[in-house]
Protein backbone atom coordinates (compact mmCIF):
# COMPACT_ATOMS: atom_id res chain seq x y z
CA UNK A 1 0.00 0.00 0.00
CA UNK A 2 3.00 2.16 0.64
CA UNK A 3 4.29 1.80 -2.73
CA UNK A 4 0.62 2.41 -4.69
CA UNK A 5 0.63 5.88 -2.39
CA UNK A 6 4.29 6.77 -3.03
CA UNK A 7 3.63 5.69 -7.02
CA UNK A 8 0.55 8.45 -6.79
CA UNK A 9 2.71 10.90 -5.31
CA UNK A 10 5.33 10.31 -7.33
CA UNK A 11 2.83 10.66 -10.95
CA UNK A 12 1.31 13.61 -9.49
CA UNK A 13 4.34 15.92 -8.67
CA UNK A 14 6.71 14.46 -11.15
CA UNK A 15 5.11 16.88 -13.96
CA UNK A 16 5.29 19.72 -11.17
CA UNK A 17 8.86 18.46 -11.06
CA UNK A 18 9.32 18.95 -14.93
CA UNK A 19 7.93 22.18 -15.15
CA UNK A 20 9.77 23.93 -12.64
CA UNK A 21 13.30 22.27 -14.40
CA UNK A 22 12.39 23.56 -17.75
CA UNK A 23 11.40 27.38 -16.11
CA UNK A 24 14.83 27.43 -14.24
CA UNK A 25 16.48 26.50 -17.38
CA UNK A 26 14.67 28.90 -19.57
CA UNK A 27 15.57 31.67 -16.34
CA UNK A 28 18.96 30.71 -16.84
CA UNK A 29 19.21 30.87 -20.43
CA UNK A 30 17.22 34.20 -19.91
CA UNK A 31 19.84 35.38 -17.88
CA UNK A 32 22.69 34.48 -19.70
CA UNK A 33 21.87 36.08 -22.45
CA UNK A 34 21.31 39.33 -20.78
CA UNK A 35 25.00 39.07 -19.27
CA UNK A 36 26.74 37.99 -22.43
CA UNK A 37 24.66 41.33 -23.80
CA UNK A 38 25.72 43.25 -20.87
CA UNK A 39 29.36 42.46 -21.44
CA UNK A 40 29.55 42.85 -25.14
CA UNK A 41 28.00 46.46 -24.95
CA UNK A 42 30.69 46.99 -22.07
CA UNK A 43 33.60 45.79 -23.79
CA UNK A 44 32.82 46.49 -27.31
CA UNK A 45 35.55 49.16 -27.69
CA UNK A 46 38.07 47.86 -25.88
CA UNK A 47 40.28 47.06 -29.39
CA UNK A 48 39.85 50.60 -30.48
CA UNK A 49 43.21 52.71 -30.26
CA UNK A 50 42.37 56.60 -30.09
CA UNK A 51 45.40 57.98 -31.90
CA UNK A 52 45.77 61.64 -30.37
CA UNK A 53 47.29 63.57 -33.18
CA UNK A 54 49.28 66.92 -32.91
CA UNK A 55 48.32 69.55 -35.31
CA UNK A 56 50.86 72.59 -35.47
CA UNK A 57 50.27 75.94 -37.37
CA UNK A 58 53.30 76.72 -39.12
CA UNK A 59 53.90 80.10 -40.91
CA UNK A 60 55.91 80.81 -44.15
CA UNK A 61 58.16 82.19 -42.10
CA UNK A 62 59.19 79.81 -39.72
CA UNK A 63 59.87 77.09 -42.09
CA UNK A 64 62.04 76.57 -45.44
CA UNK A 65 60.39 74.10 -48.45
CA UNK A 66 62.85 71.69 -50.27
CA UNK A 67 62.84 68.92 -52.54
CA UNK A 68 65.46 66.33 -52.58
CA UNK A 69 67.02 64.91 -55.45
CA UNK A 70 64.84 61.87 -55.31
CA UNK A 71 61.72 64.39 -55.10
CA UNK A 72 61.29 63.88 -51.60
CA UNK A 73 59.62 66.97 -49.60
CA UNK A 74 61.78 68.59 -46.75
CA UNK A 75 60.29 71.46 -44.70
CA UNK A 76 63.12 72.71 -42.28
CA UNK A 77 62.31 74.46 -38.84
CA UNK A 78 63.99 77.90 -39.25
CA UNK A 79 64.61 77.94 -35.47
CA UNK A 80 65.71 74.47 -34.57
CA UNK A 81 66.96 73.34 -38.11
CA UNK A 82 65.18 70.22 -37.75
CA UNK A 83 63.53 68.92 -40.75
CA UNK A 84 60.90 66.53 -41.81
CA UNK A 85 61.02 64.37 -44.99
CA UNK A 86 58.03 63.70 -46.81
CA UNK A 87 57.94 60.85 -49.31
CA UNK A 88 57.63 62.37 -53.41
CA UNK A 89 54.11 61.25 -53.79
CA UNK A 90 53.20 63.82 -50.35
CA UNK A 91 54.62 66.58 -52.25
CA UNK A 92 53.29 65.66 -55.88
CA UNK A 93 49.59 65.57 -54.00
CA UNK A 94 50.35 68.77 -52.48
CA UNK A 95 52.10 70.57 -55.56
CA UNK A 96 48.96 69.14 -57.94
CA UNK A 97 46.26 70.76 -55.28
CA UNK A 98 47.98 73.75 -55.76
CA UNK A 99 48.39 73.96 -59.35
CA UNK A 100 44.59 72.77 -59.47
CA UNK A 101 43.54 76.03 -57.46
CA UNK A 102 45.86 78.29 -59.50
CA UNK A 103 44.71 76.89 -63.10
CA UNK A 104 41.70 78.22 -64.37
CA UNK A 105 41.43 77.34 -68.69
CA UNK A 106 41.15 80.70 -70.69
CA UNK A 107 37.32 81.97 -71.28
CA UNK A 108 36.62 82.95 -75.23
Amino acid sequence: MNKEKLNNLSKKVKPFIVYVARMVIVGLVAFASFYQGKFTERHKNDDVIIIESNVTKVNKNEVNIAIDESNNLIIIDNESGKYTIYQDSIGQTIFKLYAKNIWRPETK
